[in-house]
């Protein structure tokens, strides 16, 4: 975290590469901007005035070359979560909580446990439906029946995506984080963060030249599976646009009941056509080939169908869909038995080749290969002196920042700060301040979320805390 008394100078200028490889996404809110849609940069950025930001000393003042004008930002030190075992996202929301239930003044006084009381500050907020919360637990192997009886007794999921791993997928009340965060065996609990469609689709792609070819490429003999979020209005196309099922394995919205038809996965996709349209252009390239379907919403049902997929020897799997979760460095390798990354790791141990979009925010990048901090102050110039990434957004707008660095997962000792502040008054609107020292589940990587107060242009703006500053930098 930024320690007090850190300065911001609007405005600096030159440009050096340190130790640090960052990667970041200021996306629309789902995890994806719609197609279409992107945060536009500012031409002609307004002169930054000496208001204070919030959460600032009220003193403003000037120091260093005539006319540099300095906003000082003024950020609290680091404090305990409440439960060390929750996440930052699942520390909030049952700071929320308690908050709400009037139970704040009984944590305070010790009851409910001991430590100094911290929320990180404007997370990701999690996944909440009904008061639940959707959840991956990771528990000792010889806890996990133990951890199983309790969430069946507390009225919550007990889902094992794999059986050769000791973590549970489950929507829990937030009213039993603590408690459940408190089992035996029961080492760690964190979000699991939602799949959503890439809506880029196919456009014309010259198929039936292949099909029509010597090779008469039509898919016949070959299985393919799509993976999506969705499929409502595929029966009524069926024989025309689309192919009859060969199998259907589909999550329903609550994420624990599995059902074998399309009627009954058309009837809980609601509107999302995504996964239909998908399938008509696979059918457009493939017609003779025999497709399964399959419906997601978090990574860890991509594995609980891993099963079904083997068992019906498909070989070929399309999934159009994405999470910026960013649950590794970005080189295809992740600490986490049930990403996306690890899916396509044992897909392919089961001689499946799969095909993956590429997703809908490429053309909001930036690389650079350090960190360029020429006047030492902490903060990243994104280009030849500016330290503030410059965006226009209008008032409502949610938006939701991803900022990733080269460093060890679970273990990163280099630690980052985000701010999103008004252009005009400097004010914080949004802050991503994770510890990173080298604690266990401490992972180089910053998400918060934010709703716009008000139209007008933005800066994003990132400072070193602590730590190495590795080679290499890289925002996406």
């Amino acid at each position: 975290m930024v320690r007090p008394s850190t300065w911001w100078r609007a405005g600096q200028k030159g440009s050096k590469c340190g130790r640090v490889l960052v990667a970041l996404a200021l996306v629309a809110s789902s995890f994806s901007l719609p197609h279409g849609a992107s945060a536009q940069p500012v031409e002609e950025p307004r002169e930054p005035s000496q208001a204070p930001l919030q959460e600032t000393s009220e003193e403003g003042g000037s120091e260093g070359d005539e006319g540099d004008e300095q906003v000082e930002i003024e950020i609290g030190s680091p404090t305990r979560p409440i439960s060390e075992t929750l996440d930052a996202e699942l520390n909030e929301l049952v700071a929320e909580y308690l908050d709400s239930h009037l139970a704040l003044a009984q944590w305070k006084s010790g009851a409910l446990g001991a430590g100094a009381r911290g929320r990180s500050a404007d997370p990701r907020p999690p996944e909440v439906r009904d008061q639940q919360v959707r959840v991956l637990i990771w528990t000792e192997p010889s806890s996990v029946a133990s951890v199983q009886r309790f969430l069946r007794a507390n009225g919550a999921d007990d889902f094992q995506p794999r059986a050769d791993t000791a973590i549970l997928a489950s929507w829990v009340p937030v009213s039993l984080l603590l408690r459940l965060s408190r089992q035996a065996g029961v080492t760690r609990i964190e979000v699991e963060p939602r799949s959503v469609a890439a809506q880029d689709g196919a456009t014309a792609h010259g198929a039936t030249r292949w099909q029509n070819s010597a090779f008469g490429a039509d898919g016949q003999g070959v299985r393919i599976a799509i993976i999506d979020a969705g499929f409502a209005g595929y029966s009524p196309h069926i024989g025309t646009e689309l192919p009859t099922p060969a199998g259907v394995y589909c999550y329903l919205s609550d994420g624990t009941d599995v059902v074998t038809t399309i009627s009954e996965c058309e009837a809980d996709s609601g509107s999302d056509k995504h996964g239909t349209w998908v399938t008509e252009y696979a059918y457009d390239v493939a017609p003779d080939a025999s497709y399964y379907l399959v419906r997601v919403a978090h990574a860890s049902e991509l594995h609980g169908a891993m099963a079904w997929l083997a068992e019906n020897q498909v070989d070929v799997i399309n999934m159009s869909i994405q999470c910026l979760c960013w649950d590794g460095p970005g080189d295809g390798t992740s600490f986490h038995p049930l990403t996306y990354t690890s899916f396509v790791d044992r897909a392919a141990a089961h001689g499946m080749t799969v095909v993956i979009s590429a997703g809908n925010t490429a053309g909001r990048s930036w690389f650079a290969r350090g960190y360029n901090d020429p006047d030492a102050d902490g903060w990243l110039d994104w280009a030849d002196g500016d330290e503030c990434n410059a965006f226009r957004f209008s008032a409502g707008d949610v938006r939701e920042a991803l900022v990733r660095w080269d460093d060890v997962w679970r273990r990163a000792t280099t630690d980052l700060d985000v701010y999103v502040t008004h252009s005009d008054s400097f004010e914080v609107v949004a802050k991503g301040e994770r510890v990173q020292n080298g604690g266990r589940w401490h992972i180089p990587r910053e998400v918060f979320r934010f709703e716009v107060p008000r139209t007008g242009n933005y800066c994003l703006a990132v400072k070193a805390n602590a730590g190495p500053r590795r080679a290499g930098c890289r925002l996406t």
